[in-house]
């Protein structure tokens, strides 16, 4: 075997040592790893480092594939079949504009920490977010561990990279109990009125929503149960899949006015789509029975929320419009927060919230979807003097 270690001779007339050290490639050919060291009994603890790593079956040789390359065979022979369709479709699009661009070229083997490190440096300068660049290194991460476990790389290139340090979660806008009750009423006559009563009052997640079938709902008991998660793949294209967590599949309570409401809703569908119709299919649906198109639903709510705005906040005040404003700018997922913000002002035990929400750690509950407003800080203020000054 030739030697592992040789001592050579630089110009200067100090000495180095290289390494070189036999190594089987992915193809089955013999690779060898190259390094040099000043002094002789660091390049001695490489090599027996190498050894012990050969031993245990951990050390591979170069591959020689692109990132490019190893990411495509990584996401169609690993990710996609343990990961949802929803993720499979972001980590594809994450890595196509974020990672492929700048490191897509180098071979997976010469791929080294200080490249992946520029290049979240460059992603941070053009103005990506720190929560989207640590989202990314998330998932090209984790795929170079997975190269690791196939012993295409020694060791993970990816460790050890610096991320931006991250922002302060922001608060999610939520309705209070008056804009709720004014949301109520605003929606009360429209065609998607039980689809937004769920939301305000039982915060479901959006996709749970929009993914229930009429065997979800038992109209005499009064209850609905989440089973799957609607997911769009595309604009014309979707599925139906597990909930996120087991604790996310559920039977919830339903208020009594919206039970009856979705009676309505269920014969005026019937009537709508004739012989379309399906006795297992969407309860909130487009005109050919297909699920609602999610763009559409949030440009009704938007359209719902400045209508209750004007209901609310009337006039041509600076203040009013602002209010108006604001309250224009909610999400979808800011009925599911204002949902259980709004059980816990009900005084209903975090236990049973976490339950209704499909939580199951209460902790998260109390953490991310509790939010107060001004009003509950001056009934504390108030509740709080009452009880030092009048002891009730």
């Amino acid at each position: 075997m030739p030697s592992i270690i040789r001592r050579r001779i630089l110009a200067s007339g100090k000495p180095r040592w290289d390494t070189r050290f036999p190594v089987k490639a992915p193809d089955g050919s013999i690779d060898y790893l190259r390094k040099s060291f000043a002094k002789k009994a660091d390049a001695e603890a490489y090599v027996a480092d190498l050894r012990v790593l050969k031993r245990d079956h951990r050390l591979a040789g170069r591959d020689r594939r692109t990132l490019a390359q190893y990411l495509t065979a990584y996401i169609e022979d690993a990710a996609q079949h343990r990961l949802r369709p929803i993720t499979v479709r972001n980590y594809r699009r994450l890595l196509a504009r974020h990672v492929l661009p700048t490191l897509g070229a180098y071979r997976l083997a010469d791929l080294e920490p200080l490249a992946i490190q520029r290049c979240y440096s460059e992603l941070t300068n053009e103005g990506l977010a720190p929560a989207s660049v640590r989202l990314v290194h998330a998932i090209l991460h984790r795929a170079l561990a997975q190269a690791v476990r196939w012993r295409l790389v020694t060791v993970n290139p990816a460790d050890g990279v610096e991320l931006p340090k991250a922002r302060a979660r922001r608060e999610i806008r939520t309705l209070d109990p008056t804009q709720a009750r004014a949301f109520l009423e605003t929606v009360r006559e429209d065609a998607l009125g039980p689809l937004w009563e769920i939301l305000i009052q039982r915060g479901l997640r959006p996709g749970e929503a929009l993914g229930l079938t009429w065997p979800d709902l038992d109209l005499d008991r009064g209850t609905v149960t989440v089973n799957r998660t609607l997911v769009r793949l595309g604009r014309d294209s979707w599925d139906l899949t597990d909930p996120k967590r087991p604790g996310s599949r559920r039977t919830v309570p339903l208020p009594a006015s919206t039970v009856a409401r979705l009676r309505t809703h269920g014969l005026e569908q019937r009537l709508r789509l004739g012989p379309a119709w399906r006795g297992d299919g969407f309860v909130f649906c487009e005109a050919d029975g297909a699920p609602l198109q999610i763009g559409r639903v949030r440009q009704r709510l938007w359209t719902l929320l400045r209508q209750t705005g004007r209901r609310l906040y009337p006039g041509d005040t600076a203040e009013a419009e602002r209010q108006r404003s604001e309250l224009a700018k909610l999400s979808l997922y800011s009925l599911r927060h204002s949902a259980i913000s709004l059980m816990g002002a009900a005084g209903l035990p975090v236990k049973l919230i976490a339950e209704w929400a499909g939580h199951a750690d209460p902790g998260l509950t109390l953490r991310v979807y509790s939010h107060t407003h001004p009003s509950q800080h001056v009934e504390g203020s108030e509740a709080l003097e009452r009880l030092l000054l009048n002891g009730s």
